[in-house]
């Protein structure tokens, strides 16, 4: 059970000079636990959980597959917005006779259009750079 402001001691906090409120060591030690010492294992686990993250987030990524003429959600118009910023260094309409919607900043499109870039213009292709930055901030968290 949990002590209220109520319970607890007065002795954990003391009052300086100055007004201003410390608290005593006591209740340092209580609230800021030292690190672990054991730092190759916490590396450890931090690839391991990394890595399966990764393993997890690739694993079905081209699924479904193009052959199968489905695309997730906004795929339908930021693929095409993503190869013709690739190619052409703006967005045109599904024709590619005129200028496109341009609804969102293109930071996004360009992304994916790395992704196409480097992979191809096929599931994977354009899927790559929305699946890889979870992965990288797996690790940093």
């Amino acid at each position: 059970m949990a002590a209220t402001t109520a319970q607890m001691p007065v002795s954990l906090i003391k009052k300086v000079d100055d007004g201003r409120i410390r608290l005593t060591q006591e209740l340092r030690d209580r609230l800021f636990r030292p690190l672990p010492q054991d730092a190759v294992m916490s590396w450890v686990w931090t690839i391991a959980i990394t890595v399966l993250g990764g393993v997890l987030r690739f694993a079905f990524l081209t699924r479904p597959r193009a052959d199968d003429k489905l695309q997730i959600f906004d795929e339908v118009y930021y693929v095409h917005d993503s190869w013709t910023l690739l190619h052409n260094g703006y967005e045109l309409n599904t024709t590619n006779d005129g200028p496109g919607f341009i609804v969102h900043p293109p930071v996004g499109k360009w992304c994916i259009a790395m992704g196409e870039a480097l992979f191809g213009e096929n599931p994977f292709g354009w899927r790559v750079a929305a699946a890889q930055w979870p992965a990288r901030w797996r690790s940093c968290c």
